[in-house]
């Protein structure tokens, strides 16, 4: 039935896409990347946590807990900032949903919210040290970072040391900058350069579309399908680019103001969104496995195959998740697939 949205019988009509609603018919990123496709497998898992390494919080006047009621499971960590960028950021991977609102990605996982910007506080590389000390045995962590290194900046060997040893239970997923280079990424200081010599981080690319059009296959309106895609022009590329994401995606802030959030700050939280559910479906992937899964089973753009301009393409949810799927449950018939060393 995929592909299908709805089935009409005599006596009645039965929704087939999971999960979608008339206010998320419009959420271009959740059809562009078939995520209610892969919603019929899971919506993420408390085993699995979202990390972001943002600006946090917002402190809201007149706010009890600074974050809105889609993102109300967030587990704040530290101080919080004077604006919403990390809170859209968030909203991306994990908003829960309430059928007027918006839907994040992977509203079943764990959500833990850093600042990074914070005065006193930990830059990118201390709150990854600090996710990594709270992490319970079997938990795995699903970063995002699309704000740079925070307050305070770290060496190669710092960062690859810290990095080194979270290859079985992390994942990461960087903004590949917004400078326009399309040589390399820059992140900004931040994780995107490690993508080159860590198999568990991704840099990611922001992927604009260029038209939309309206189908009508749901009941209350159409469903917004794009019609074109082209990387962002401010966007950074090159050899050490991973994958594209969609950005200019609908979030949410602390005032329950839903907008359009851009920018490869977007981008990133699009494709944690995406592996968490990657890995909420199979627990026994590494993070270079999760990295694996998302790039063999994304859709080619560009030239065929791989290339500097959109990487390995964008992401695909619903082939990512079925992958995972269906290499947790026979790993050895699903390996007689071959595609990449790692099917193999």
């Amino acid at each position: 039935l995929q592909g299908f949205e709805r089935i009409t019988t005599e006596d009645n009509s039965y929704r087939i896409r999971e999960g979608m609603s008339d206010s998320t018919k419009e959420q271009w990123n959740l059809n562009a990347m078939d995520v209610s496709g892969a919603w019929r497998f899971n919506k993420g898992s408390e085993d699995v946590k979202l990390v972001s390494l943002d600006t946090g919080l917002n402190d809201v006047a007149g706010s009890d807990t600074d974050a809105h009621n889609e993102i109300s499971h967030v587990q704040n960590q530290n101080a919080k900032s004077s604006n919403s960028h990390g809170h859209r950021a968030m909203s991306v991977m994990a908003a829960k949903h309430d059928s007027e609102n918006l839907a994040g990605i992977a509203p079943g996982s764990q959500l833990i919210a850093y600042n990074v910007f914070t005065s006193g506080g930990l830059g990118v590389l201390g709150s990854i040290e600090d996710a990594k000390d709270k992490r319970n045995c079997g938990e795995r962590l699903v970063f995002q970072n699309g704000a740079g290194s925070g307050t305070y900046t770290f060496t190669t060997a710092e960062m690859t040391a810290s990095l080194d040893e979270t290859e079985s239970y992390a994942f990461f997923a960087a903004s590949a900058g917004n400078d326009g280079d399309k040589t390399s990424v820059a992140g900004a200081g931040g994780l995107a350069p490690f993508q080159t010599s860590h198999a568990n981080v991704a840099s990611v690319g922001a992927l604009q579309f260029t038209g939309t059009e309206e189908i009508d296959a749901i009941i209350g309106g159409s469903l917004t399908n794009v019609t074109g895609t082209q990387l962002a022009d401010y966007s950074n590329a090159g050899d050490n680019l991973t994958l594209v994401a969609p950005t200019d995606s609908k979030s949410i802030d602390a005032n329950g103001t839903v907008s359009t959030f851009g920018g490869t700050s977007c981008a990133n939280p699009n494709v944690a969104g995406v592996a968490a559910l990657v890995w909420s479906e199979n627990l026994s992937l590494s993070g270079g496995d999760v990295r694996d899964i998302l790039t063999t089973s994304a859709m080619d753009l560009g030239d065929t195959g791989r290339d500097d301009t959109y990487g390995a393409g964008t992401i695909n949810a619903e082939s990512a998740v079925r992958r995972s799927h269906a290499l947790s449950a026979d790993h050895e018939l699903a390996s007689l697939y071959s595609n990449t060393e790692f099917l193999a």
